[in-house]
């Protein structure tokens, strides 16, 4: 927690207010962290309720919208691809596999050419082992999906993507 503080032709008010910053970052913790703690756990309670998680209906909706505004902006043959019509074009898709992968937003919009390309070319999927599937339906599944991954929080692991 730096912070940059202009105290000009005061030196006695200048050297109070050093004084309080130090002694902030020092107790920071003493003095926030309960309430901090409490926020935090709060908000992991809360927002993983599952009467706080959307309705089948409106992720069908959302999914809907967001693949008729893909599909519309890739037939226009007559759209400007400009700065703003890409960025549209990308908000729509980091939505979709935020959505679909469960994911936050940063991790879809770090995907890279090459794991979407290893996607594309299913070299994350064996489609030869198919028949430990249980019924035609998951089989199915399994042959429309496409799953790249990428790095997650931090070096040392890889969190899949869906794609579907």
């Amino acid at each position: 927690m730096k912070a940059a503080y202009v105290v000009r032709d005061d030196d006695d008010k200048a050297a109070e207010v050093d004084k309080f910053v130090h002694e902030l970052e020092l107790h920071h913790l003493e003095v926030f962290g309960d309430a901090t703690y409490q926020l935090n756990m709060k908000r992991q309670e809360n927002l993983r309720r599952p009467q706080e998680l959307p309705g089948e209906g409106d992720v069908e909706k959302m999914k809907q919208y967001t693949v008729m505004r893909m599909s519309n902006m890739l037939a226009d043959e007559y759209l400007l691809w400009d700065f703003h019509s890409f960025a549209n074009l990308c908000d729509l898709v980091v939505s979709r596999l935020t959505l679909f992968n469960a994911r936050r937003g940063g991790e879809p919009a770090r995907l890279t050419l090459m794991q979407w390309m290893d996607a594309e070319n299913n070299s994350w999927l064996d489609k030869t082992r198919t028949e430990a599937f249980a019924n035609d339906l998951d089989c199915n599944r399994f042959q429309e999906m496409k799953v790249t991954f990428q790095g997650g929080k931090g070096n040392n692991y890889v969190v899949p993507v869906i794609f579907h």
